[in-house]
Formats: C-alpha cells, sequence, structure tokens
C-alpha cells in the first residue's frame, strides 16, 4: 500500500467489558497482546494486519506459552467482536469498524488514500461512497481516493474512476525513481544498492524516521535494500531504534509484580 500507517492511536481510558472480560480471563499478557497487535494494526497498515503463523509463534515465544495462547486470546477478541470475525475466516485479517473508522479520521487529510476493498466494514464503506474527493479503483482491487491533476489522465489511464464503472486493464506504475532519488538526497554518501521498492515502503516515512535514528548513525554502511527488507523496514516504522526500552512492571490481580517487559521491551520481536 502506498500509505503508512498512523503513529499514534485513540485507546479508550475506561475499558468496555469485552476487555476487562479479557483481563478476568488473561489478565496482563492477554492485554498486553491485545495492545501489540493494535499497535501493529495500526502503525504498519493503518486498518488491518495480517494474522498468520509467523505473529502467533513470534507472540507465543515471548510468552513462553507457545501460539495456542496467542490463538486463544484472538478468538476472544473475535467472539466478543472487539475484531471481524468474517475478515478473519475470509482473509486472514484482524481488523473493526471501530478501527477502520479511527484510521480514515486520522488521515482524512492526506492527499491520497489506498483502502482496499474486500477489506472494508460499514463506516470505510459509507466514506468511500460519500467522498468528495476523486474515487478510483485499480486492477487490485484497491480504493484510490485523492485528487488528481487534469494533466494526469492520460498518464493514469491504468485507473478507472468508479463513475465510467469499467474494470481497470494495467496497474500505476509506482514512481521508484523518484522515490529513490529522495533517499540520494537525503543520504547522498550511502549505497542504494535496489531499483525497485516493495510495495509497502513509505520512502518519506523511512527517511524521516532514519533521521532520527542514532542506529542509523552508528551504521555508516547501511543500504536501501537492507532498509527495505519487510522485518527490517517495520522496525524502523515502529521507532525501535529511537525508543529508550525500560523494564516494565505491573502487580497482577494476584498481587505479584509481573515483569511485562517482554511484551514492551523488544519490539523487534514482535515486528
Amino acid at each position: 500500500m502506498k500509505n503508512a500507517g498512523i503513529p499514534y492511536f485513540p485507546l479508550e481510558a475506561v475499558n468496555n467489558d469485552a476487555v476487562e472480560g479479557l483481563l478476568d480471563r488473561y489478565g496482563n499478557k492477554g492485554l498486553g497482546i491485545y495492545i501489540r497487535l493494535l499497535q501493529r494494526i495500526y502503525g504498519i497498515n493503518g486498518y488491518y494486519m495480517p494474522y498468520d503463523n509467523s505473529i502467533k509463534l513470534t507472540l507465543g515465544r515471548k510468552l513462553n506459552e507457545g501460539y495456542n495462547l496467542v490463538d486463544d486470546i484472538v478468538h476472544y477478541l473475535v467472539q466478543s467482536e472487539i475484531f471481524n470475525k468474517q475478515l478473519l475466516q475470509k482473509f486472514c485479517i484482524l481488523t473493526s469498524n471501530e478501527i477502520q473508522k479511527n484510521y480514515l479520521n486520522a488521515v482524512k487529510r492526506r492527499k491520497t488514500i489506498e483502502l482496499v476493498k474486500d477489506y472494508l466494514l460499514d463506516f470505510a464503506i459509507a466514506y468511500v461512497s460519500s467522498s468528495t474527493e476523486n474515487v478510483s479503483i485499480n486492477k487490485n482491487n484497491v480504493y484510490i481516493i485523492g485528487q488528481r491533476k487534469e494533466n494526469e489522465s492520460k498518464q493514469n489511464s491504468d485507473i478507472t474512476n468508479l463513475e465510467d464503472n469499467k474494470s481497470c486493464t494495467t496497474i500505476k506504475a509506482s514512481p521508484h525513481s523518484n522515490s529513490i532519488n529522495k533517499f540520494k538526497e537525503a543520504f547522498p554518501d550511502k549505497f542504494v544498492g535496489i531499483n525497485t521498492l516493495p510495495a509497502y515502503v513509505n520512502i518519506d516515512l523511512l527517511i524521516e524516521k532514519l533521521k532520527i535514528s542514532p542506529w542509523i548513525q552508528d551504521k555508516p554502511n547501511f543500504t536501501l535494500d537492507y532498509m527495505c527488507k519487510e522485518k527490517v523496514y517495520n522496525k524502523i516504522i515502529a521507532g525501535v531504534y529511537t525508543q529508550d526500552r525500560q523494564k516494565i512492571e505491573c502487580k497482577s490481580q494476584a498481587g505479584e509484580k509481573e515483569d511485562l517487559s517482554y511484551l514492551f521491551d523488544s519490539i523487534e520481536d514482535i515486528y
């Protein structure tokens, strides 16, 4: 997707019944897993995340419980309607109407917004339908919301306006060269080593994160192709290398201190 996620997301100060039930059943580990899932949803794609075995194994390893507990927690969140059941079963993604609403409210001032049509729920569907901006859809069934310049209409012939009710024949080419040039301008002494950027890379956000990363400052020989590896890219966008890690303790319901640093201290094992 062209647009990255958002750096912040709302979290209710007062737990609803479903979250209280999560705490009663799974304690701090359940709440921690729920928050980590939200961070990944909002921080990467903005309104959904794939839910696969790699996520289960990573979280399970951190909990020293195996991935069965992670599956149990996600199952509870789905049954409690915190995540949408139908989209999880059909596409193996975690999302909800509330998540999509929060995301669209956060990015409504962006010049363009890209949304996978099959992943949308009620609020997002209504948002697309009522949008006053130009709404297009490409061959990959992705809505593109945003104004286009009149002189770009020929260049964007692979994008079809919904009002025309026509299917697309090609996919709009990504501006890889412009993005790579931006990277070269920001880091003129760095080797690029790549000609085509992965679809999930937002070069402006990547450059912003790299400039404030002490880790990058200590790695003068990093290359763009290495930064664009999905796991490394996700770490950088999540701010792994700009955060001070602290040991976090919380009292469990039994009154004993529980070390929660396995959830918040090693974010790189989650992403």
